[in-house]
């Protein structure tokens, strides 16, 4: 449990070695930024606002 290091990260010998959490953000972030360029909307939006009755 101390190890005083961090112990997940991912060794591909054909690529560089990884931490698990930086890779998911990398790739949270990517696909953010995919959706935003294609326009999709984010999350919560449902279009206009409705008028009040």
């Amino acid at each position: 449990m101390a190890r005083g290091a961090v112990v997940d990260f991912i060794d591909v010998a054909w690529f560089a070695s990884f931490n698990l959490a930086d890779a998911a953000l990398t790739c949270g972030a990517a696909v953010a930024v995919l959706l935003a360029w294609r326009g999709v909307p984010s999350f919560g939006t449902t279009g206009p606002r409705q008028a009040e009755r």
